[in-house]
C-alpha cells in the first residue's frame, strides 16, 4: 500500500494496492485524504479495481488449463523466430562486412 505521501504527490500504481496483477497501471485513487484518512469513494474504487483484478486472476487460471499447451507451442514459435530472424541479421551484417572489406581490397591495389 502506498504511504500518504506517495498518495500526495501521485507517485503510487495501483499494483501498489492489490499486488501484481496488472490491473490498474496509471495514477491511483488511494483514499489518503490531507491527513491520511481513507475516503469512502476512493475505498470503494479499490475494492472495484480488487475484484476486477480476481477476475482476471481467474480467466488467466481457465485459459491456461484449457489452451495452455497450445500458448506454449506459439511462444516456442514466436522465440524460434525471433532467434533465426536474429541470426540472419548477424549473418547479413557479416557478410557485408566481409563485402567492404573485399571492396577495400580491390580498390587499394
Amino acid at each position: 500500500m502506498c504511504t500518504q505521501n506517495q498518495c500526495s504527490n501521485g507517485q503510487c500504481s495501483m499494483s501498489d494496492h492489490h499486488g501484481s496483477c496488472g490491473c490498474g497501471g496509471a495514477s491511483c485513487s488511494c483514499g489518503c485524504g490531507s491527513q491520511g484518512n481513507c475516503q469512502g469513494g476512493d475505498l470503494l474504487d479499490m475494492v472495484k479495481n480488487a475484484k476486477k483484478c480476481l477476475l482476471k486472476d481467474k480467466i488467466k487460471t481457465r485459459l491456461e488449463a484449457k489452451i495452455g499447451k497450445h500458448l506454449d507451442e506459439v511462444a516456442d514459435l514466436a522465440v524460434d523466430m525471433l532467434l533465426q530472424k536474429m541470426e540472419m541479421k548477424s549473418q547479413k551484417k557479416a557478410k557485408k562486412a566481409e563485402m567492404m572489406q573485399r571492396m577495400q581490397t580491390v580498390m587499394g591495389k
